[in-house]
């Protein structure tokens, strides 16, 4: 039977934060890796549906950090439900394509649960959210226009 020796710079002990599946884990909570945000930031406009999917993949996997990532990316959504292979921009679609961007660069640091904690559930018909409460996730709900 072969031994295999392990890497012994895997486990490390004393760090403020690490890099686990894209985020940035610490004490404080979790938030998007900062290479993964550049790399949103760096994404050129797509030209195709397939580029655009892309695009929106790569948001949806960080949804949580983005407030209102629904209602930034609607148009997105919108521009992909066409299902044709050339994209015609819109006004609309090209503003919440740098706005989404942007959002992503100012995500938010949501922090780890504290089981004892008070809870407060809102649903979403209910975007307010008070200053003082601690955020644990956005949740990235599509809802039709009836609904809204």
């Amino acid at each position: 039977m072969d031994v295999v020796e392990k890497d012994r710079t895997v486990t490390t002990f004393g760090k403020e934060s690490l890099q686990f599946l894209g985020h940035t884990i610490s004490a404080a909570g979790a938030a998007p890796a900062p290479e993964k945000i550049a790399a949103v930031q760096r994404f050129p406009k797509p030209s195709t549906l397939k580029g655009l999917q892309e695009f929106t993949g790569m948001l949806n996997f960080y949804h949580r950090f983005i407030p209102g990532a629904m209602r930034t990316m609607r148009p997105l959504f919108t521009l992909m439900a066409t299902k044709e292979k050339t994209l015609s921009w819109s006004e609309v679609a090209d503003r919440a394509f740098i706005a989404t961007k942007e959002a992503l660069a100012r995500a938010r640091l949501l922090e780890h649960p504290r089981p004892k904690a008070h809870t407060d559930v809102r649903v979403p018909s209910s975007p307010v959210v008070q200053p003082h409460w601690r955020v644990k996730v956005f949740s990235l709900i599509q809802t039709s226009l009836t609904q809204q």
